[in-house]
């Protein structure tokens, strides 16, 4: 290869190459890449540099592939989309036994203590009756400690 930096190298000369999809986000488009390239399908990506540099709001990374196999990669799009939404977020397949147990105490507790949130909002309501007091004259100068 003369050029590392020349990503058609894989695509014969006047192949009409298109953009199947667009990612915002680089690994996303590498694990698309991937799965493509595992059933045989050439492809690549493109924008991934800029993307980096500079993140957009909006999808900018392509997958590229050549037109003959947009069918079977439009197939194969929605097999890797069916499993990425059939898949559990509090998937515990990786896990041992003591994070499997830590990460179900986390999810119990996700309400928390409203303790502290209740301390706060009640030194802030005597913070400002306070404040009132003195503008009104109600409270002795000798009473206030700040």
């Amino acid at each position: 290869m003369d050029n590392p930096l020349d990503y058609f190298d894989e695509f014969e000369e006047n192949v009409q190459v298109i953009a199947i999809r667009y990612f915002s986000f680089t690994s996303e488009a590498s694990l698309y890449a991937a799965r493509l390239r595992e059933a045989g399908i050439r492809c690549f990506i493109s924008n991934t540099n800029s993307v980096t540099m500079l993140p957009l709001e909006q999808p900018a990374v392509g997958l590229h592939i050549r037109e003959e196999d947009r069918k079977a990669v439009l197939l194969l799009l929605q097999e890797i989309d069916g499993q990425m939404v059939s898949q559990p977020e509090d998937s515990f397949h990786d896990a041992d036994e003591e994070e499997i147990a830590y990460l179900q105490s986390l999810k119990e507790n996700e309400g928390g203590n409203n303790a502290l949130l209740w301390v706060v909002g009640i030194i802030i309501a005597l913070l400002v009756f306070r404040s009132f007091a003195r503008a009104a004259g109600l409270a002795p100068v000798y009473w206030d400690w700040f």
